[in-house]
């Protein structure tokens, strides 16, 4: 039997349409679909995948896999780009500028943690037929 309300109306319990696509900041649907692809995670690091996307403001996947691998690449002294295409890459950005945020306190000597994220969310999050979206 429905409940109802003080006018006697019957209310009807609605659920959520499936998402299409899924939002990537819905920790639940991402974690659900890493278990089910078999990507385990330590714990925090899915945290600090999401500190990097905040960082870089949200961008769509396939932009935040080329911007970890090249900050990835340049951190350990290789840098698969030249510094014009890197320049003029950063200011392709349709006027606005892409670069991750500034945290002061991460820039001091001896306080640099580069967070590292697993190769097996790496490929996960580069597979074309993901569902996941970061807007």
């Amino acid at each position: 039997r429905p409940e109802t309300s003080g006018e006697g109306r019957a209310k009807i319990k609605r659920s959520r349409d499936p998402l299409s696509p899924k939002p990537i900041l819905d920790r639940r649907l991402l974690s659900d679909a890493l278990d089910d692809a078999g990507v385990s995670l330590k714990p925090g690091q899915l945290d600090d995948f999401y500190q990097l996307l905040h960082r870089q403001h949200y961008p769509p996947l396939h932009e935040f896999l080329e911007n970890y691998r090249r900050n990835d690449a340049a951190s350990k002294r290789f840098s698969p780009e030249g510094d014009d295409q890197r320049r003029s890459a950063r200011h392709a950005g349709g006027g606005r500028d892409r670069r991750p945020l500034k945290n002061a306190a991460s820039n001091k000597p001896g306080k640099r943690n580069i967070r590292n994220l697993p190769k097996s969310l790496l490929a996960f999050l580069a597979d074309p037929s993901l569902n996941f979206a970061t807007v």
